[in-house]
């Protein structure tokens, strides 16, 4: 993701993340996160964002310092659509599922699991 972020990244089980697009324009943040917005219109989803919270500093782990929330076209933010008919907010069933099915090898559905643990890194 340029160098705002670390070279590489690992999903919760070890596995490498790679699902991301590298040559998209990023962000440091005064505070020395990392940012990278994405306009990537798809359904109801407008904007891709990753952060990683400490930028390039470790442990560098999917669902740890590295995040990914989407913003939909009602001005909502919330976690990776089930398909192009996910509206926003999603129920917290919706994040449950992404959350089984993605946080452990990317960092997609880590971000809904927060939202329904009231904001506590529970996993």
């Amino acid at each position: 993701m340029n160098n705002c972020f670390a070279s590489s990244y690992k999903g919760l089980d070890g596995s490498t993340i790679d699902n991301y697009k590298v040559d998209v324009k990023s962000y440091v943040l005064a505070s020395g996160v990392s940012i990278r917005p994405y306009y990537l219109k798809s359904g109801a989803k407008l904007v891709n964002i990753g952060i990683d919270i400490n930028g390039q500093k470790g442990p560098n782990i999917g669902g740890r310092d590295l995040f990914w929330f989407y913003v939909y076209n009602n001005g909502v933010i919330d976690d990776y659509p089930i398909d192009a008919n996910t509206v926003a907010p999603m129920t917290s069933a919706e994040r449950d599922t992404q959350f089984t099915t993605y946080c452990n090898s990317t960092a997609d559905g880590c971000f809904g699991k927060i939202l329904n643990d009231n904001w506590q890194m529970t996993y």
